[in-house]
């Protein structure tokens, strides 16, 4: 098996990043001018490095995906007052929060949802199997709605979930479709980023254009990261980054 698809323990993302995803193509809307190119954006509002000093860090991960007709909040970083903190100075209101997508039970992703629940509960959230009864209990005593998924499941229009993958810690991923090619979003890439990335693909049949999240690939030697790079390069995995002055470090990935 591939090195990159076990014990992996690190965090692409380093920073609160604005990653702004234009795509080329014209959805079709009421909402949408004629000739408008829609703008589909995912928004860094938890990590444990920061950019800016108006914003509050923490360990665990949590973004912010716009576009795809509902806004959505992926995993919920592990302590909800800083959550919302950042998602107000970097603009997001967290009543446009419509679906709350959770990777993974570990509590550096799920810290903040209680939390956040309290300000906004109005929202969809989605579940790997794995998590507790008690935890689907909580959520639905806080008064949001809950959805369970175990295999591949379309969430939204462009918006999937892997369903629940790995052998040990159990995990589920989000796949964005775009124009460019598939963007994919992780909490840990407990079950490996290869073996998601391969998922998303034949799930698909499209080529992945992105990864971002959480990767953990901290336990691997130099070699080893090359051989997961070389991988995912195989798979037509890549990424383009352009820096721009902004407070927030605005890193945009232009995908026409």
């Amino acid at each position: 098996m591939n090195p990159c698809t076990r014990r992996i323990e690190s965090v692409l993302l380093k920073g609160f990043l604005v990653l702004g995803i234009i795509l080329s193509s014209v959805i079709s809307s009421a909402h949408i001018v004629r000739g408008e190119v829609p703008i589909r954006r995912i928004t860094v509002v938890f990590n444990d490095i920061s950019h800016a000093v108006q914003l509050q860090t923490g360990w665990g991960f949590s973004c912010v995906v716009e576009g795809f007709g509902r806004t959505i909040l992926f995993d919920a970083g592990s302590d909800g007052k800083m959550l919302i903190s950042n998602m107000e100075h970097l603009g997001i209101n967290p009543a446009s929060i419509d679906m709350i997508i959770l990777s993974h039970m570990h509590a550096d992703h799920t810290g903040g949802l209680e939390h956040f629940l309290r300000r906004n509960h109005k929202v969809t959230v989605v579940l790997p199997r794995s998590f507790g009864h008690s935890f689907v209990q909580q959520i639905k005593y806080l008064g949001a709605d809950v959805l369970v998924v175990s295999e591949p499941t379309q969430l939204l229009d462009g918006v999937y979930s892997t369903g629940e993958m790995g052998d040990q810690i159990k995990e589920q991923a989000l796949i964005l479709e775009t124009s460019k090619g598939l963007v994919i979003i992780t909490g840990c890439a407990h079950p490996g980023l290869v073996d998601i990335a391969k998922l998303a693909g034949q799930y698909l049949k499209k080529d992945v254009y992105l990864t971002m999240g959480g990767l953990h690939l901290m336990g691997l030697n130099a070699l080893q990261v090359k051989e997961c790079i070389q991988t995912l390069k195989a798979l037509h995995v890549y990424s383009r980054t352009k820096n721009t002055p902004d407070d927030a470090q605005f890193a945009a990935f232009a995908l026409n």
